[in-house]
């Protein structure tokens, strides 16, 4: 299984994994396994403070929460798209440091 750092993922990075001797891919982005031949295969961030009932409404597509997370992690993969890796990490390691900033 290959796991790239940060959710960075070349357009070809399946195809290039496989060549390498990969099986599959975990990719950052929120979603579904389609069918049994995926070789891409979708992470979720389950921390300790994940509620249960919110892993649940993931995972058995209950609700809007799975969009939700889709739609987060687009907004972030496009700053990330406008600002570049370096600036974009920068600007996100001030803001947690400071909720306020």
């Amino acid at each position: 299984l290959l796991a790239p750092p940060g959710g960075r993922s070349p357009a070809r990075l399946e195809q290039i994994a496989l060549e390498c001797g990969y099986t599959h891919v975990l990719d950052s982005k929120p979603g579904r396994i389609e069918g049994d031949a995926a070789r891409t295969l979708s992470r979720l961030a389950v921390t300790a403070q994940l509620a249960l009932p919110m892993l649940e409404a993931w995972l058995l597509g209950r609700g809007t929460a799975l969009v939700r997370l889709q739609l987060r992690y687009s907004v972030l993969d496009m700053a990330k798209r406008a600002f570049g890796d370096g600036a974009y990490q920068n600007l996100r390691k001030r803001l947690l440091r400071d909720p306020a900033a």
